[in-house]
């Protein structure tokens, strides 16, 4: 029996599968396992070069491995009731695919489809996902009777949001939509327990110690099956590690429906859409019995109008827009703006038809984003926020947050805000309303962009250290920065560019490859192009110097960059390069501090 549901780790950005999905529209009709006298699978191979030529796939998707490129980019898609393959083995984009496509609303398009998302289903049906009867040996095993996305809800609002790790431990392995209050109970308890551990290292030997006690209990007869105890234990560590990632893949994926956030570390509900949460737990909810019909199955499932819920009822959309109205309320009341909200009273709204609801909640919703900003400048320009974006980091890089690699841009964007004078931040970063990240930059752009009076930053940041900072870094920042170069003469500015590449720590490779590009070689099409690496320890002595002083002048960011930029050229290497920077930043400092 399967042990626990499961939730696809690629692409790690949902966002990224609606392009998916229109790629493999276009093969919509053909046979998914077709094979030519090679025995090779044609129309897997096709969408597999299909998704390598489309921009922003990453991964292997040449070679050997192209038709599991291809395979694994699709099971996420039936999982979610986006596409099928027929009993003819033809491949078919439901209606919940198509409404994807549009791009209209991909949050409620994904949301629809999480809220019927169920095991068993036609995907996972077979007896490993069923009840097991009672043996001479074995007591009955209950099999699986769950809807993981409204489990995942119901849990998080008794608990106040779940972490990875409780994800992990607690959400993965239940099977049936029964015992929430105990599941419930089981997590405060743990958290009880970690918080008695004093220091990071204890609370991860903890939390270690507590998974593979867990899991060796769940996998214990999977874990029998080898033979030696090196072997069991080497079986039971992946075991642990695989459901930490998929716990990783479950938080990108809800909180892209938008019902959910990130908050530090935890996955919490998110307050801007209560009205929708209010809602969904109202119901009783079970998985629909016939899963085992593939036709009926896939039907339901891919239709976007299922489940049938109030979302858009006149009563509902008005209820959502006095909600809306009481946020902006809180959020103007302290900024010193003028705001009048008469249109959007009950005794108005009552009048209005379904779409002009719609509309004026479309523009309330802009409109409490726009203060959410203005009220976001004003904390990180505080004492209290720019400490705050400092100390944040530190949680980053101890791991101490739900998705480490969007907090970290998302946190890099909140420094650029804390400590320039900047005309326009612009966050690559897709972000909810309460401007919290959802997701990584989608790529083929920088991770944000900030623009002065006479220069632009492009900003990439990354996790990644060592031989694969190298690899998978250095020519999509070059190219990113190129094109920001590029969109910058062709709108007939004269403005320098600059890209700022921030990771924990900076490899030499990467730092070389940067230089060449400086003056000796060319990106094709965007010629030279400057990008500055720093470790993360150089950027915080930046923002902490800029903090000192409230925030830098507008020119400011731009002087340091340049005087880097001129010692890549009067250094004779790589080593030379790097070692400037720190002491060009001193010298830097003291001519801001004396001017």
């Amino acid at each position: 029996m399967k042990e626990l549901w499961y939730v696809s780790c690629s692409p790690r950005n949902p966002a990224k599968i609606r392009n998916e999905v229109a790629l493999l529209a276009l093969l919509e009709g053909e046979k998914w396992n077709a094979k030519n006298s090679s025995g090779e699978h044609v129309i897997q191979l096709k969408f597999a070069k299909m998704l390598s030529q489309s921009g922003d796939f990453e991964g292997k998707a040449a070679g050997r491995e192209m038709d599991f490129s291809a395979r694994d980019r699709v099971a996420p898609m039936k999982t979610y009731g986006f596409v099928y393959i027929d009993k003819d083995d033809k491949i078919i984009i439901t209606k919940a695919g198509r409404e994807l496509i549009k791009g209209e609303d991909e949050g409620h398009v994904f949301l629809m489809q999480m809220l019927k998302w169920q095991y068993p289903s036609v995907q996972h049906g077979g007896p490993e996902y069923q009840d097991q009867p009672k043996t001479l040996f074995e007591p009955k095993k209950l099999g699986f009777n769950i809807l993981p996305f409204i489990f995942t809800i119901q849990v998080a609002k008794k608990v106040d949001g779940l972490t990875k790790r409780e994800i992990a431990l607690f959400l993965l392995p239940h099977r049936q939509m029964i015992s929430i209050s105990k599941v419930a109970a089981q997590i405060k308890k743990y958290r009880i327990a970690r918080e008695r551990q004093k220091g990071r290292v204890k609370k991860r030997t903890f939390d270690e110690r507590i998974h593979r006690r867990l899991f060796k209990k769940i996998y214990a007869e999977y874990l029998a099956r080898h033979k030696n105890l090196v072997e069991r234990n080497r079986e039971l560590i992946k075991k642990v590690s695989n459901s930490r990632d998929v716990a990783d893949a479950c938080i990108r994926l809800f909180r892209y429906t938008g019902i959910f956030a990130t908050q530090k570390d935890r996955l919490v509900l998110n307050d801007t859409r209560a009205e929708e949460i209010a809602v969904i737990l109202s119901r009783k909810w079970k998985p629909v019995d016939f899963y085992k019909d593939a036709k009926r199955f896939n039907t339901y499932f891919g239709d976007p109008g299922k489940p049938e819920l109030p979302f858009f009822d006149p009563t509902f959309l008005i209820k959502k827009t006095l909600s809306l109205v009481k946020q902006i309320e809180r959020e103007k009341a302290n900024l010193p703006v003028e705001i009048k909200l008469e249109d959007a009273k009950l005794s108005v709204l009552t009048k209005l038809s379904k779409s002009e609801l719609l509309k004026k909640i479309k523009e309330l919703t802009n409109l409490y984003r726009t203060l959410s900003e203005k009220q976001l400048v004003n904390y990180l320009r505080s004492e209290k926020g720019q400490q705050d974006v400092l100390e944040f980091y530190d949680a980053i890089i101890h791991n101490e947050v739900a998705d480490p690699a969007s907090f970290f841009e998302w946190n890099t964007w909140r420094a650029l805000i804390a400590i320039d004078e900047s005309k326009e931040i612009i966050p690559n970063l897709i972000l909810d309303d309460s401007l919290r990240p959802i997701d990584c930059a989608r790529g083929n752009c920088p991770d944000m962009v900030a623009k002065f009076t006479d220069y632009v930053v492009a900003v990439e940041v990354t996790l990644t250290g060592g031989r694969r900072q190298y690899m998978t870094e250095t020519e999509p920042v070059t190219f990113h920065v190129g094109r920001c170069q590029e969109e910058e003469r062709t709108s007939g500015s004269q403005r320098k560019v600059y890209g700022l590449f921030i990771a924990p720590s900076v490899n030499k490779h990467a730092a070389n490859y940067f230089r060449q590009y400086i003056s000796q070689l060319e990106v094709p099409d965007y010629g030279n192009v400057t990008v500055i690496p720093v470790d993360l320890d150089t950027w915080k002595n930046i923002l902490n110097f800029a903090s000192s002083l409230g925030y830098l002048r507008d020119h400011a960011l731009g002087d340091l960059l340049a005087a880097i930029e001129q010692s890549a050229s009067t250094t004779q290497n790589v080593d030379g390069w790097l070692a400037s920077i720190p002491e060009l930043i001193e010298i830097w400092k003291g001519q801001i501090s004396t001017a």
